[in-house]
């Protein structure tokens, strides 16, 4: 495909810049939820649960040594308009902190022509190469009767890796259901953040985030981009569920739903996606803690902080003084 007619088809596909520090969070969601289907929920969300807005309460933990307080709090990549999540306890933590860290800086210039770039080059096939020629029919016309219920043009999509095109469907599909990828927990914290003069930090490099992805095996992506378009219906269904089970601070249903399926049934995909990567959460949290003095915020995704390899409970492994704060235990 000539460079002039991937870009203008493309358009639709590649979010707008000030989406790009939600991309890889959305995709690691999206392939979590991906495939839930494989395991039974142990819980529900339903219509007797009390309004969601009337206790609205993320999940926090309390990290302190002698002259240290971390306060971990769950992030959700996107948020509908008026979606509530601000408790007292979460005030407090805020205007106590100084310092607030992120995962990665998504908004810069930099950070944004760095995801182009990797959009570009890392996520498309090599010539003569597409997804319809790695799909198995039933699969390939899955593809296509997704990409237009979200109103993707084909051509587009496949020419798109694996990765990138289960990234495409996912955003776009929020978007139709109003969630605003460059709105997100973390887009308005960190604007909260910048207006009271608190310093901002990240642990992480866009390159980082996306080497997430780019860096899965060949059937591992393609496995993702599959799983999704086979359990599509249920898939998005999940999605809900999930949102307003972090929006209760639910973190047991958080689990059941992002983690133990991939856990349970692909655990070389989870090693690689959640293991390591919180391990590697954990060894920045205990240099903070080493370096830092007084009270910090650091926001990570809500499936990092659930189940038995999250980053709370490889804190306490470690020996680390480490409680849920602001709510109950869940």
């Amino acid at each position: 495909m000539p460079i002039e007619f991937t870009w203008r088809r493309l358009t639709p596909i590649i979010p707008q810049a000030n989406t790009f520090g939600a991309m890889n969070k959305l995709l690691l969601l999206a392939a979590s939820a991906a495939i839930a289907f494989l395991a039974s929920a142990k819980h529900a969300l339903t219509e007797e649960t009390p309004e969601v807005s009337e206790r609205a309460s993320p999940a926090m933990w309390r990290i302190v040594d002698n002259d240290t307080e971390i306060f971990l709090i769950g992030s959700f990549p996107v948020l509908p308009e008026g979606a509530s999540w601000r408790t007292p306890a979460f005030d407090a933590a805020l205007a106590k902190s100084r310092i607030v860290y992120f995962d990665a800086d998504g908004d810069s210039p930099d950070a944004r022509s760095k995801a182009i770039g990797i959009m570009m080059t890392d996520g498309f096939n090599p010539p003569g190469t597409a997804l319809d020629s790695m799909l198995a029919a039933d699969d390939l016309e899955r593809l296509r009767s997704v990409a237009q219920e979200v109103g993707l043009p084909f051509a587009g999509i496949n020419a798109l890796k694996p990765w990138r095109a289960a990234l495409s469907l996912s955003v776009q599909y929020l978007v139709r259901r109003g969630f605003d990828p460059g709105a997100g927990f973390e887009k308005a914290l960190l604007n909260e953040a910048k207006t009271l003069g608190k310093e901002i930090r990240y642990l992480n490099t866009i390159e980082d985030q996306f080497s997430l992805f780019t860096e899965l095996g060949e059937e591992q992506e393609k496995d993702f981009l599959i799983i999704t378009l086979r359990d599509w219906r249920q898939r998005t269904d999940r999605f809900d569920e999930t949102f307003r089970a972090w929006q209760a601070g639910d973190t047991a249903f958080v689990d059941d739903t992002m983690n133990a399926p991939m856990r349970n049934n692909a655990p070389s995909v989870y090693e690689r996606l959640t293991v390591q990567r919180n391990q590697d959460w954990v060894n920045d949290i205990n240099s903070i803690l080493e370096t830092e003095k007084g009270a910090v915020i650091v926001v990570a995704g809500i499936a990092q902080l659930t189940g038995p390899d999250s980053i709370p409970s490889m804190l306490k492994e470690k020996g680390n003084a480490v409680s849920r704060y602001g709510s109950d235990e869940r």
